[in-house]
This record gives C-alpha cells, structure tokens and sequence, in this order.
C-alpha cells in the first residue's frame, strides 16, 4: 500500500500531541488523513507511564458508516503489509499484537460511539440499556403517527377552537398536502421561531 502524498495543512493535521478534529471539504482527503494519523498514533507513540497504545484507546469518528468501514479497513491492510515486511521479532510481535485487538478499536460514527458509551453508562445516563438506535425509516414512522395523533387530539378534544382550526386546515389544504407541508416543516425545525413570529 503506497503512503499518500500529503498537504501541508494535511502534515499538520498527522501530529499526535493534541486531541484534533478535521473538517474539510467533500473529496478532499479526510479519510485518508484520519487514516494515517491513527496508524502514526498507534505506531509511533507511547501512552502514560510508557505502555503502548492500543487500539481500544483510540478513538476514531467519521460522519458515515462507509468512511468508518474505510478507515478501518485501510488500516488492518496497513499493519498487514507491515507484518509481510517486518523482520524484527520484537516489532512483529508488536503488529500482530495489534492485528489481534483492530477488532476491538472504536472507528465509528458518532452515533456509534455515543450508543457505546450509553450502553456502558445506563444508569448514569437514565436510559433503557436496551434502547436500539432509530432508523431513518423509524424516525419517520415516529413523525407520521406525531402528526396523526395531534391531528386526533385537535378534532376529538374538548377545545373547540383547536377543532375550527385543524377542520380550517383539512378543508383549505386537504388531508395530502397538509401531511406534506407539515412533514417538511418538521425536517426544518430551525424555521419555527421564524414562522412562530411572522404567524
């Protein structure tokens, strides 16, 4: 595996002597940097009281499964190439150490990572442990059934007004459009405050 060329701003972005976060442009070598700079951490440095580093004590987040997956990927085929080349025991010894546990490092997505900790910390964070993450297609189940709840609530509730208000939009809007419109308000949440105002 050919070791890419770098930026200087990429260089930089390889040291491991401060916790770092990148952030870049699509296409404009991430990936490629976090890859690198975790391999140069895991490689060529020393944890407290001079242990070695593991790949349990390195944290590695991306935005999307895939750069995860790739990552992780593209470093057990760097320590595997490093392993085929090694000629000294000691340092051999050391990078199949490291192969053994790569299974174990937390590359993931934020999510991932956030899902781990709370899984380890239920209690102190006052959650189910056996809470699953939403899907996209569950939070949009969620949404819809909101929706359809509140839509129930204004017409069989005990508040006349909200019942004149929600049979004022059904007959303007029609049942279709007024789930559309809504459905897009709530993936814009950030224009309440505006819209609140203006209405």
């Amino acid at each position: 595996m050919e070791t890419p060329k770098f930026t200087r701003e990429q260089i930089m972005s390889l040291s491991f002597d401060r916790h770092l976060a990148v952030t870049a442009n699509a296409g404009s070598g991430k990936t490629t940097v976090l890859e690198q700079r975790y391999l140069n951490i895991l490689l060529n440095s020393e944890g407290i009281d001079n242990k070695q580093i593991e790949p349990k004590d390195i944290v590695a987040i991306t935005f999307t499964r895939k750069a995860a997956k790739e990552i992780a990927t593209r470093v057990a085929q760097a320590i595997e190439q490093k392993i085929s080349t090694e000629k000294q025991q000691s340092k051999l010894r050391r990078l199949v150490k490291i192969r053994e546990h790569l299974l174990y490092s937390p590359i993931s997505t934020i999510h991932s990572f956030c899902s781990t900790i709370l899984r380890s910390y239920p209690v102190q964070a006052k959650i189910s442990p056996n809470f699953i993450e939403l899907s996209g297609s569950d939070v949009l189940e969620l949404k819809q059934n909101a929706i359809f709840e509140t839509w129930e609530e204004w017409l069989n509730g005990t508040f006349p007004d909200k019942k004149i208000k929600a049979l004022g939009l059904f007959s303007n809007f029609g049942k279709n459009n007024l789930q559309k419109y809504l459905k897009m308000l709530l993936s814009k949440r950030e224009l309440f405050p505006f819209l609140k105002d203006i209405y």
